[in-house]
């Protein structure tokens, strides 16, 4: 796997963070292949994971109540990752480079 960040595709950088220096926020031993931890700085909440693609970061919460996702609630099959929310349920889907979609039934 790639340990350099992954490439985010323009519409899904997040606003002032082009500019923002770069923070080191654990060694790279933290999170080895396929590995997804949550970090926290300051009132944000980070899901970090370590994927074929490099480095990729999300907020880690959910869209609909804002409870936390948590790491152990989300599954990887190929290049597709599933997340479920324990407070309310909600179901999301992300393939690689792109954003959280819910899933409807």
């Amino acid at each position: 796997m790639d340990p350099r960040p992954a490439t985010i595709p323009p519409d899904l950088v997040a606003l002032g963070s082009a500019d923002a220096a770069f923070e080191s926020v654990l060694d790279l031993a933290e999170l080895p292949d396929g590995a997804m931890r949550r970090i926290s700085r300051g009132e944000l909440d980070i899901l970090l994971a370590n994927t074929p693609a490099g480095i990729v970061a999300t907020e880690d919460r959910c869209p609909a109540c804002d409870a936390p996702l948590e790491a152990d609630r989300i599954s990887r099959q190929k290049e597709v990752d599933r997340a479920s929310c324990r407070r309310c349920g909600l179901q999301l889907v992300r393939r690689q480079g792109e954003g959280w979609a819910e899933i409807r039934g």
